[in-house]
């Protein structure tokens, strides 16, 4: 081939190019929008469940029972450091959360600006339609996530509260049952059951996101 005719093949393939209005069909790994998204609030859901359990177990931990026989200052040194990983678990899921609500904007600001592309107009229709749908039912399970951390929060007062009255016992130098009023153990039900209800309720709005999203649903407890 001389070289004017492969100038020309050239010159001919970038204009084909520039002329061009479809979306690149196969995006690289790195730009899947759909698996990134659904990824991120597997890890959300994930890092949400560390931060219960380490609340769950923390409280077990320092039950009246549990602590039987224990010297105060090490009661106290124990409800502290769990107090620390528990806030590390709820931080972690803070930070979790946010990263799928991001994952997720990106996916559906993606997806608005690709409707332009189409050529037929009922496939445009059909596919804001799924947009919509889409954008409902993130707006749900955000909202159904975010309630799990602030009833996590609410849950996590119990604990504050026994750590601090661990601390009482160790400048007292003696160690007791904690004398919980009848009104406090009914408000640390109310926060546990409160806390039970709302992880449910997230798991169900999860499994309907996934649909949405094409990808597997989440593993059944």
């Amino acid at each position: 081939m001389t070289p004017a005719r492969l100038l020309l093949g050239v010159l001919l393939t970038l204009a084909l190019a520039a002329c061009s209005t479809s979306p690149p069909i196969a995006e690289a790994f790195v730009r899947d929008r759909t698996g990134q998204t659904a990824r991120a609030y597997r890890s959300a859901v994930d890092t949400r469940d560390q931060a219960v359990t380490a609340l769950t177990r923390a409280l077990d931990m320092l039950a009246d029972e549990a602590l039987e026989g224990v010297h105060p200052a090490t009661a106290y040194d124990l409800a502290r450091r769990q107090m620390i990983r528990v806030q590390s678990r709820l931080d972690a899921a803070d930070r979790a959360q946010a990263l799928a609500e991001t994952r997720s904007q990106d996916l559906l600001d993606n997806w608005k600006g690709e409707l332009r592309l189409y050529d037929d107009k009922g496939l445009r229709a059909d596919a804001e339609q799924r947009l919509d749908l889409a954008r409902a039912t993130r707006r749900t399970v955000n909202q159904s996530l975010r309630g799990v951390l602030d009833a996590l929060r609410g849950a996590s007062t119990e604990l504050a509260d026994r750590t601090l009255f661990l601390k009482h016992c160790r400048d007292q130098g003696e160690l007791r049952p904690a004398p919980v009023s009848a009104e406090g153990m009914q408000r640390y039900a109310k926060a546990r059951a409160d806390l039970a209800e709302k992880a449910a309720l997230a798991d169900a709005a999860m499994r309907d996101w996934l649909a949405v999203l094409g990808q597997q649903p989440l593993p059944t407890p």
